[in-house]
């Protein structure tokens, strides 16, 4: 029962997007789609019409002249760091690799089903079910943990079961556990 009211309540949350969660997602797109952990093709899309006049999102290159503060002007992230002209998020890469499984998965059921993963409704969907499957069903089955750990103590205090699990779910939504599994990235 922790463990649903949880991950639903992480799940309603979404942080959405921001120069530290693009750069994370950048990465874990690049990672599964690509094989690498460089981020330079995921960094700056451009709104184009498809052959039907149709808005679409479109992935550019990064213009080979550009110095690297100058990326977070036309990019959707600014938290990079440059090693011999690969970008990489500045950011540890614990949040990246707990959410590549998810993304692996969400990825390849829209390639089977002929999705473009560039696109802005997919981009959108994928970061959040992304953020969901990772660090949101993480953060969950950590505050369930926490609960198995800290009920013996409770209970050895006199409280009932009830009030143990009141009392785990209260810490865990006024702790920082709320951001954290809403906005991985």
């Amino acid at each position: 029962m922790i463990f649903l009211i949880l991950f639903i309540t992480y799940s309603y949350f979404h942080q959405g997007g921001g120069w530290s969660q693009n750069s994370r997602f950048a990465q874990i797109r690049s990672i599964v789609e690509t094989g690498q952990f460089k981020i330079n093709n995921y960094l700056i899309y451009r709104v184009v019409n498809d052959s039907g006049g149709k808005p679409k999102l479109q992935r550019q290159p990064i213009p080979p002249d550009i110095e690297l503060e100058q990326i977070g002007l036309i990019a959707n992230t600014g938290d990079l760091s440059i090693l011999e002209g690969r970008l990489y998020p500045n950011k540890p890469p614990g949040a990246v690799l707990a959410a590549v499984p998810a993304y692996f998965a969400i990825y390849h059921v829209e390639r089977a089903l002929g999705i473009d993963p560039d696109d802005w409704w997919p981009l959108t969907i994928n970061a959040y079910l992304t953020t969901v499957f990772s660090v949101g069903l993480l953060t969950a089955l950590g505050c369930v943990v926490f609960f198995r750990i800290s009920q013996p103590w409770l209970l050895a205090l006199g409280h009932s079961s009830c009030r143990s699990q009141r009392c785990c779910l209260t810490t865990t939504w006024l702790q920082p556990f709320l951001f954290s599994a809403s906005g991985c990235f």
